[in-house]
């Protein structure tokens, strides 16, 4: 089974016990391909990458394969200036088989990824977990003003995705975000996921909540948590972040998959993670106001 990652040097924090939890809660490991599009990443963090898998004894494949997002992809919106993950649209180009599972690196994995074998595509052109209605989302102005979709359809979350390579080759999904990011681009700000949103509304397979269950920062637990889901650390600051520990409840999950090695090579005061903390520094306080008892809407009021 593949599995697809495209990761830049910030993301490389959050891989470490992405890749472990997925070995760990797998029943066999070695069946799977797994293939890191590496955007900008230096030979030491491919090693590391390769160090990693040898100290979870995976005798599976693998692949690292040098990708420039921001060359291919520079003309679109960026999220907070980078455009990784753009890099998944690339992996039709990569891998030659039918299906790949997309995961970002933000990501626990207590389930067995061998499941999404179960599913069968058939014509669709990806697989999601299905969330809110898309005229409640924050980029609801786009998808009901100005691409005119119905509000009532729900969204998906594109940090885990079974991807049907063989669509995407065939529909050009890659072009299809292209023009679509260029033609949005004057009027409102996006990301790939949003892309993604309008070219599949209504028309993706669902898969189970729990195979991507969004743990957002001030979340004390996830809703309905069970030992075996993928637990997605949405939004901002993640439990590995500057104060992670103090403010992300998630933070003890994803120790558990941290390597020590991993976190003191990536998990550092540096100038890239402290522009990132500057960037998010408003999560922070949102996340703090609503932990401390504020409501949601009176935290974006300030």
């Amino acid at each position: 089974m593949n599995i697809g990652f495209s990761i830049n040097r910030l993301g490389m924090v959050g891989l470490g016990a992405t890749i472990t939890s997925m070995l760990r809660n797998c029943s066999q490991p070695d069946l799977l391909v797994i293939w890191v599009l590496c955007a900008d990443l230096l030979p030491q963090d491919k090693k590391n990458i390769k160090v990693l898998l040898e100290k979870e004894h995976f005798n599976g494949q693998f692949h690292l394969i040098d990708i420039s997002p921001q060359i291919e992809f520079g003309d679109l919106h960026p999220l907070h200036g980078d455009w990784t993950n753009y890099g998944r649209l690339l992996l039709p180009e990569h891998i030659a088989d039918d299906k790949v599972l997309y995961l970002d690196s933000d990501i626990v994995i207590e389930e067995d990824v061998l499941k999404f074998n179960n599913f069968d595509l058939n014509d669709y052109g990806l697989a999601a977990v299905p969330t809110t209605p898309l005229g409640t989302v924050m980029e609801h102005y786009i998808y009901v003003n100005l691409m005119a979709l119905n509000p009532l359809l729900a969204s998906f979350n594109s940090g885990v995705l079974l991807i049907n390579l063989d669509y995407w080759r065939k529909h050009n999904i890659k072009e299809q975000c292209k023009t679509l990011g260029l033609r949005l681009k004057p009027a409102a700000k996006f990301r790939d996921q949003v892309l993604l949103n309008i070219i599949f509304a209504g028309s993706y397979k669902e898969l189970p909540i729990h195979f991507n269950y969004e743990w957002a920062p001030h979340l004390s637990i996830p809703g309905n948590r069970t030992n075996g889901q993928i637990n997605h650390f949405i939004g901002s600051p993640k439990p590995w972040d500057i104060c992670g520990r103090l403010i992300h409840s998630g933070h003890d999950t994803w120790a558990k998959y941290a390597d020590v090695n991993w976190i003191n090579e990536y998990k550092t005061m540096d100038r890239p993670t402290l522009r990132r903390t500057w960037k998010i520094r408003r999560s922070y306080l949102r996340t703090l106001y609503i932990k401390s008892g504020f409501s949601k809407k009176s935290c974006e009021k300030n």
